[in-house]
């Protein structure tokens, strides 16, 4: 009993020493994706500080999500992004990214939510050039 508790404890340790390790490493290892990097603050601020360049003209867009995106969130963009703006989208009940991409995994509400003219399937919607 001793014996095990002993071990256990060690192994804990051990567990909670190399989760620092590797933490400490990705701090400071530059093949670390970039996403997955830590941030520093002042770094952080600066990325968010630039403005985006407006675009030059009407953007069409694809919203892929699920019900908490919003069924009205496509129409409104397009309201406040004004005349030539087009969009099309895909949306399902509570849906993973995979759900959407995969034809096997059924999606609650695929069919009710995407009754509209501007629906468009994820996979013609990417590989399409439009």
């Amino acid at each position: 009993m001793r014996r095990s508790l002993i071990l256990s404890g060690l192994a804990a340790m051990g567990a909670v020493a190399a989760a620092g390790i590797a933490w400490r490493r990705s701090r400071r290892d530059p093949t670390m994706p970039v996403a997955r990097r830590p941030v520093a603050w002042e770094e952080f601020r600066k990325i968010y500080d630039r403005p985006l360049t407006q675009p030059g003209g009407p953007l069409r867009i694809f919203h892929l999500g699920h019900s908490l995106v919003g069924h009205d969130m496509p129409a409104m963009l397009a309201q406040l992004a004004g005349p030539g703006h087009r969009y099309e989208s895909q949306i399902g009940r509570g849906t993973t990214l995979r759900a959407h991409w995969e034809d096997h995994i059924p999606i609650e509400g695929y069919a009710e939510d995407n009754a509209h003219d501007r629906f468009r399937p994820a996979k013609e919607a990417l590989a399409s050039d439009d």
